[in-house]
């Protein structure tokens, strides 16, 4: 992968994945504030986002809640946490370098252990179907295997470097 490339997956990724995360939180909000509300994402009887996005588990993970209120200002629902995630990920991209690369992966890995965290809780706690969610965990997929082939290019960079030494 080209640096031109990575640098145009990320941008497309994260645009994405704040797309992602500002519709959740709409839903999230409209759900919220209208019982009667339905949203395009909204399928079927098993395939229902605002179901899931109004869950207890659609704020701090379903974890921060239990432990220290629902009232708790660290109980934050997980689309912001989305929306701060994606932003954090473009301003890093900015910077093309190693440890920018390392960064990335890092938050990364994160997205991608919280991302299976909540897919095991909609699937087998929630035993429900949401688009945006699933669509959430494929980009953060992707954005691992895009800033994993950014790291590999500055490996094989520096490799280069060495045998024309």
């Amino acid at each position: 992968m080209g640096k031109l490339l990575i640098q145009i997956s990320r941008s497309v990724l994260c645009l994405l994945g704040l797309a992602l995360s500002a519709y959740a939180l709409y839903v999230e909000i409209r759900k919220k504030a209208d019982k009667d509300y339905r949203a395009s994402c909204d399928i079927n009887e098993h395939m229902q986002c605002s179901n899931v996005l109004t869950s207890e588990y659609s704020s701090g993970f379903g974890i921060v809640g239990p432990l220290l209120g629902a009232d708790s200002p660290l109980n934050i629902p997980n689309p912001i946490l989305g929306i701060v995630y994606y932003l954090l990920q473009a301003v890093i991209a900015l910077s093309w370098s190693r440890t920018a690369s390392f960064l990335l992966v890092f938050l990364n890995i994160t997205s991608v252990l919280g991302s299976m965290y909540l897919a095991f809780i909609l699937y087998y706690i929630l035993s429900d179907f949401c688009v945006v969610c699933v669509s959430i965990y494929v980009v953060n997929a992707l954005q691992l295997l895009t800033n994993v082939c950014s790291l590999w290019q500055f490996e094989d960079e520096k490799l280069i470097r060495k045998k024309r030494q």
